[in-house]
C-alpha cells in the first residue's frame, strides 16, 4: 500500500499527495496516477511519490514506466528496500529473473530481515532452475517462520520440481498441520500422491481443495490431472473447463485440456494447447535470429528444423522432414550427436547439423514437435515413417551375439526411458519384469538399455541375457542391431520410436495413463504399422501385462 508521507511542507504539495494516496487505496488507479503526476511536477524530487506512481504504474499494467519511477525513486533515496522489493517484483513480472533476483539481494542487504525478500528470491531461483539454491532460501524462510504454512508449501514446490515426490509430500503435511483448510498445500499433496502411485488418494486431495477454494484455477487444475491418472477423462475435461472459467490463460489446466484432447485422437484442438509446453520450467525455448514458420509459403526459404524433445519425439517427428521438403525449402535439420549418424539418409534434409555446431543462416525456424501441428496431422492422416536405411556394415559386430543365441528367436528388450521425464515412474519399470521371459526356450533376450537403469541386468543370472549395450555407441548402431532382431519389447522410451520407424515388429508396454502419443484402447498405432501395443488395463498393474506378453511369445514365429 503506498504511504502518505510529505516531501514538502508546501501544502498543495500535501494535499496532492493525500488525495493521490486515497484513491491508491480505493483502487482507483487512474486517479491516483494522474494525481501523482501533478504532484511530481511541483516536486519532482519527492521519492515516495515516484515510488508508489510505480505501485500504481505496475497495477495498471505499465510495466516500463512504472520499472522508470522506481528507478527515480531509488535514484532519490538509494537502498530503500520497499522500493528495491517493488522493483524485483516488477522484474518478475516481465521475465527478467537475474535482475529481479539482483534487486531482492540489494533488499536483503539493506534489510537482512526481510522475510518477503528471502521468499521471492527464493521463488526466482525456482524459475531459474537453480533449486538447491532455491531450496536453501526457503529452508531459511521456514525456519524463521514456523508457524506459517506458506514456507512449508513453497519448499513443497521446489521438492516436486526436484522430483522428489515422497518429501514434497512431507512438506504439505507440515503445512497443512499448520492450516487444515490450506487449498494450495492439498492440490500439491495431490499431485506428489498421483506421482507416488497413490491415485485415489491424490484424487482425494484435490477434490478438498476445490470444496475449500472453488474460485482458485490451481484447485480446478489439479483435481483434473487427478482425475486423468485414474482414467476419469470427462470429468478432468470438465475441471480443466472450470479452471479455464476463472483464468483463460491457465498453463496447467490448458496442457491438461490438451492431453485429454491428443489421447482421444482430437489432435486439432489437442496440439493447439500442446504449444503452451514452451511457458513450462522444464521447456528451455531458444532465442533465434529467425522467426517461427507457423505455416507459411517455403518456397525458396531456408529453414532450421530442431530437436526439441528427447530421442524418441525426434525420432517420431523426423517423418515430417520431407514434408517440410516438399514445400520447396532448403532444410537444415539440428539433431543431437546420438542421432547423427541415423539420420544421415534421412529424406529432405539438405544438411545435418549436430546440437551445439554453429547454425547456418536461415530464414524460418521450427521445433519439430510443432511439425503434426503445423501439417494438421490427425490419427488417420499420420505421414508414414521415413526410410532410414540401417548401414548393414554396423550389423558385423553383432555376429558373435548372434551365435551365441544358437538360432534362438532374438527378442530385444528395454525396460527404462530417460529418468529426468516427468512421467518416467509410470513408464518405466523394473528388468526383473523381463527376468521371466527368458524361460521360454525359444527364446533368446537382448538387452538394449542404456544409461542408469542397465546396471540392473547384473542381477541376471549368467547368460540368460545377452547384453548388447556396450556395443551400441549411437542409434544408427540400435538400428542396425534391431534389422537383425526378430522382436522388440520395450516400454515408451526411445527404442520403441526407432523399432517402429524401422518397420521391426515390436511389442510397446504402456502405463494406464499413456503418453497421448499412443491414444487410448487400440492395439495399433498410427504412427507404427508394425508396433504393437501392450496396455495396463489397472493402474500400476505390470504383472497382467507381461502375462500376456509371455503368452503370445509362446506363439510368436520369425
Amino acid at each position: 500500500m503506498p504511504s502518505a508521507v510529505p516531501g514538502r511542507s508546501d501544502e498543495t504539495s500535501r494535499r496532492l499527495l493525500s488525495e493521490a494516496v486515497r484513491h491508491h487505496r480505493a483502487g482507483e488507479l487512474d486517479q491516483a496516477i494522474a494525481l501523482y503526476e501533478r504532484l511530481l511536477k511541483f516536486v519532482p524530487d519527492l521519492a515516495p511519490a515516484h515510488a508508489n506512481l510505480g505501485v500504481a504504474l505496475r497495477a495498471r499494467g505499465r510495466l516500463e514506466d512504472a520499472e522508470a519511477s522506481y528507478r527515480r525513486a531509488l535514484a532519490l533515496a538509494p537502498a530503500t528496500p520497499d522500493v528495491l522489493f517493488n522493483l524485483g517484483n516488477l522484474k518478475r513480472d516481465q521475465g527478467a529473473l537475474a535482475d529481479a533476483a539482483e534487486q531482492y539481494r540489494a533488499v536483503l542487504e539493506a534489510d537482512p530481515a526481510h522475510a518477503a525478500a528471502h521468499t521471492n528470491l527464493g521463488l526466482v531461483l525456482r524459475d531459474q532452475g537453480r533449486l538447491e539454491e532455491a531450496l536453501a532460501e526457503l529452508s531459511s524462510v521456514a525456519a524463521a517462520q514456523k508457524d506459517r504454512p506458506e514456507p512449508q508449501l513453497n519448499i513443497g514446490l521446489v521438492l516436486a520440481d526436484m522430483k522428489r515426490w515422497a518429501d514434497a509430500a512431507r512438506a504439505c503435511h507440515k503445512a497443512l498441520a499448520l492450516n487444515p483448510r490450506y487449498a494450495a498445500a492439498l492440490s500439491l499433496l495431490g499431485q506428489c500422491l498421483r506421482q507416488l502411485g497413490h491415485a485415489e488418494e491424490a484424487v482425494g486431495c484435490c477434490r478438498r481443495a476445490v470444496a475449500l477454494a472453488p474460485d482458485q484455477p490451481d484447485a480446478h487444475a489439479g483435481l483434473g490431472h487427478g482425475l486423468i491418472a485414474e482414467g476419469w477423462l470427462g470429468e478432468a475435461a470438465i475441471s480443466f473447463e472450470q479452471a479455464l472459467a476463472l483464468d483463460p490463460d491457465h498453463l496447467q489446466a490448458r496442457l491438461g485440456r490438451g492431453y485429454v484432447h491428443l489421447v482421444l485422437g482430437r489432435w486439432g484442438p489437442g496440439l493447439e494447447d500442446y504449444r503452451l509446453r514452451w511457458r513450462t520450467r522444464e521447456a528451455r525455448p531458444r532465442r533465434l535470429p529467425m522467426p517461427a514458420w507457423e505455416g507459411e509459403d517455403l518456397a525458396g526459404q531456408r529453414i532450421l528444423l530442431w530437436a526439441e524433445q528427447g530421442f524418441g519425439d525426434t525420432i517420431a517427428a523426423s517423418r515430417f522432414v520431407a514434408l517440410v521438403k516438399a514445400q520447396g525449402a532448403t532444410v537444415y535439420l539440428e539433431c543431437p550427436p546420438a542421432l547423427m549418424r541415423l539420420f544421415r539418409p534421412l529424406p529432405g534434409v539438405d544438411r545435418l547439423i549436430t546440437a551445439g555446431e554453429r547454425l547456418p543462416q536461415a530464414d524460418l525456424h521450427a521445433p519439430l514437435m510443432e511439425l503434426p501441428r503445423l501439417f494438421a496431422t490427425y490419427p488417420s492422416t499420420v505421414p508414414p515413417p521415413p526410410d532410414l536405411h540401417p548401414d548393414p556394415q554396423l550389423g558385423a559386430k553383432f555376429e558373435p551375439l548372434f551365435a551365441k543365441a544358437g538360432g534362438r528367436i532374438t527378442v530385444g528388450i528395454a525396460w527404462g526411458g530417460n529418468p529426468a521425464y516427468a512421467g518416467d515412474a509410470q513408464r518405466s519399470l523394473e528388468f526383473a519384469r523381463f527376468l521371466p521371459l527368458a524361460d521360454n526356450p525359444k527364446v533368446q533376450l537382448v538387452s538394449l538399455q542404456k544409461g542408469p537403469q542397465a546396471e540392473q541386468l547384473a542381477a541376471a543370472p549368467s547368460g540368460r541375457i545377452l547384453d548388447a549395450a556396450p556395443l551400441l555407441e549411437d542409434f544408427a548402431d540400435t538400428a542396425a542391431l534391431m534389422d537383425r532382431l526378430d522382436l522388440v519389447i520395450t516400454v515408451d522410451s526411445a527404442p520403441a520410436h526407432l523399432a517402429g520407424t524401422l518397420g521391426r515388429p515390436a511389442w510397446v508396454l504402456l502405463p494406464f495413463t499413456p503418453y497421448w502419443f499412443w491414444l487410448l484402447d487400440r492395439e495399433d498405432s498410427p504412427w507404427y504399422p508394425s508396433v504393437r501395443l501392450f496396455r495396463q488395463s489397472k493402474r500400476a498393474d505390470w504383472a497382467a501385462v507381461f502375462e500376456r506378453v509371455a503368452a503370445e511369445l509362446q506363439s510368436f514365429e520369425r
